[in-house]
Order: structure tokens, then sequence, then C-alpha cells
């Protein structure tokens, strides 16, 4: 049974950006806050050790762990259009090699569109040189969204999938549409999102740039609750 409905026909503007390690400060703001202009929600990856509240845009509320491993996550939400309800971390991949070791972001945000469920993701580095470690991975985020989706109306997954689109993952009851460009800079499109449909539906999909990272970030228009 699902205990958190939606408000048909509320769009939300949701956004990830892998911000590379290593940038200096006015380069962090720089990608995070283009994430965020005309969006209210963003998922961020390889934060690790860097003060993700200090680098909030004016008005934002943000959740994250200081940690190479399960700080790897950061959200950030509008608090004009959201208000936090609670958030814990999922350890999905746990490989022992460097950038095996990865943890989700769980985010439960209320507004105007009812409860959303925001799952923020960084897949495995090297996961085709791994792939046991990534299928495991991947199957306890499986677990993760389906109990999510059984509990709340609205629920959106994505990040830096370390993936092609041509072999992206897939997760029954969630769908997602390909970026219009790709998101690294190597040619490749590895940044995008999945919702939970129905209720949530497409509406479109655009690439920022430019972006002081190596990956360029990615927002999707949805509507919840449609």
């Amino acid at each position: 049974m699902n205990l958190a409905g939606a408000v048909a026909g509320v769009v939300l503007a949701i956004a990830t950006q892998n911000i590379r390690v290593g940038l200096p400060p006015p380069d962090v703001r720089h990608d995070l806050n283009q994430a965020a202009a005309r969006s209210s929600v963003v998922f961020t990856q390889e934060m690790g050790y860097r003060d993700a509240a200090a680098f909030r845009p004016s008005g934002w509320g943000s959740d994250h762990v200081h940690g190479r491993t399960r700080g790897d996550c950061a959200t950030y939400w509008d608090r004009s259009r959201w208000h936090l309800v609670r958030w814990h971390l999922v350890h999905t991949f746990t490989g022992t090699y460097r950038g095996g070791n990865r943890w989700a972001q769980v985010t439960i945000l209320k507004g105007t569109g009812g409860v959303l469920a925001a799952v923020c993701v960084h897949n495995v580095t090297h996961a085709r040189l791994h792939p046991a470690v990534e299928r495991e991975g991947v199957s306890r985020l499986r677990q993760t969204l389906s109990s999510l989706s059984t509990r709340y109306a609205n629920v959106v997954v994505g990040g830096d999938w370390n993936r092609g689109w041509g072999i992206r993952p897939r997760f029954k009851g969630f769908t997602t549409v390909r970026p219009d460009q790709p998101t690294h800079k190597s040619g490749a499109t590895i940044d995008y999102l999945y919702w939970h449909h129905p209720p949530v539906r497409f509406m479109s999909v655009r690439v920022l740039r430019p972006t002081f990272s190596d990956h360029r970030g990615v927002r999707y228009r949805l509507r919840l609750g449609g």
C-alpha cells in the first residue's frame, strides 16, 4: 500500500552533477550552481571530504556524510519547494578496490508535489573488470527501489552510473530517457536518471555545459503523480 500520495501535475526539475575530486572551490560552486539553476533538487557525486554544506546555493538545504566512500553522494534541495523528512545511506557496492565501495543516499523530501524519495547513486568504476561487485550492488539497489516504490508515489534515482547508455542497468517499474548529448567529456553517456513510471512521467531532459568537472550536468523535468 502506498503511504504517501502526490499532487497530480506538479513539475519536478531535478539534476545530477558529478563534481570531480580535486576541483578548486570556485569551480565546485560553478558546477553546482549551474545544476541548481532552474532545478529544485540536485544529486552530486565525488563530494567525499568536501564540506558539502559550504557549497549550498542560497536558500538550499543539503545532506551529506563527510568521508571518501560514505560521503561520495550529497543531495541538495530548494527549501522554498521542499523540506527534509529524513535521509539515510544504503551500502550498495562493497568492492574492496578503490572505486568499488559505494553508498547510495536516500533522501525523503516533502513539498507541494507530495513526498519525493530521491536516491543518489555513484556506480563502481571499472565495472567490466569487477562484474560480480556491480551485479551484487545493483541487486541491492533494486531491493531498495522496490521497497521505496511500495511506500512512496514519487521515486527518482540516478547519478553517475559509470555505464554507457547501451549497457545501463534496468530496474523493474522504472524508466529513463537518454540525455540529448554525451554527459562525459570522453563522449560517453553515463549520467542519467530513472523514475517510477507511473505515476512519474517524463517531460524533458537537458545536458548542462560548460562544466569544470569531466562530467556534464543533466537536468530532467518530470511530472509527479500525473
